[in-house]
């Protein structure tokens, strides 16, 4: 989420690059025009449209207030989900921690049972081997 915040900040940066070049651009264009005026209430005409169609100052504070807020909730959005991993990591590791508890018993009755199985056939083993010795 962090590439993502920075790619979102990158564009807002790019973007407002781009806004700015605009306003230039039409500044320039704007001054090349009072250049070519003459008389001076005419430039006083231009200057005074250029200042009610474009409060450059006033554009760049809501601009610069809009990409404020977007980092104050992408920081938020980040404290959320970095809580959210703490408590994963902690419950992982509290389960880590826990004793394991295994029961044998069943496996202890199934050797006994094998022991004496094996018993039984060897006491089987050695008596034949007695009766055929005698016999």
């Amino acid at each position: 989420k962090t590439f993502d915040q920075a790619e979102a900040n990158r564009k807002l940066v790019l973007r407002r690059d781009e806004q700015i070049g605009q306003i230039t651009e039409q500044l320039q264009v704007v001054t090349e025009e009072m250049g070519k005026v003459q008389k001076k209430s005419d430039m006083d005409e231009m200057a005074r449209s250029l200042t009610s169609a474009m409060d450059l100052p006033k554009l760049i504070d809501m601009q610069l207030m809009g990409f404020f807020q977007k980092f104050k909730d992408m920081q938020q959005e980040q404290k959320a989900q970095s809580a959210d991993v703490t408590a994963t990591l902690e419950e992982v590791k509290r389960r880590l921690d826990e004793a394991v508890k295994v029961d044998f018993s069943p496996v202890m009755k199934e050797v006994t049972r094998c022991q004496s199985m094996m018993g039984e056939d060897f006491q089987l083993l050695v008596t034949e081997i007695a009766r055929i010795q005698q016999g």
